[in-house]
């Protein structure tokens, strides 16, 4: 299992956007992708809920808001499934 990490201290760089349109791009092309969403203002678990209210699939799965102590545990068992 590949992982990609996007990573800035300064807000406003790009990175959700980024994650977003790369998630997106990849699920499109077949890849089975998982988006860790652990931004404490959740903008993207904010995209899959506005969209699951509206009807729509979401193309990829979205694990909001892990602790630090979930982020290692989380990717473990994505690696498993």
């Amino acid at each position: 299992m590949a992982v990609i990490s996007i990573g800035n201290p300064k807000g406003g760089a790009g990175k959700t956007t980024l994650a977003l349109v790369l998630a997106d791009t990849l699920a499109t092309n077949g890849a089975r992708v998982t988006v860790i969403d652990a931004d404490p203002n959740a903008i993207i678990e904010k995209w899959a809920q506005k969209r699951e209210r509206a009807g729509r699939d979401l193309p990829y799965r979205v694990i909001p808001r892990p602790t630090q102590a979930e982020m290692i545990s989380t990717m473990a068992l994505l690696q498993k499934s």
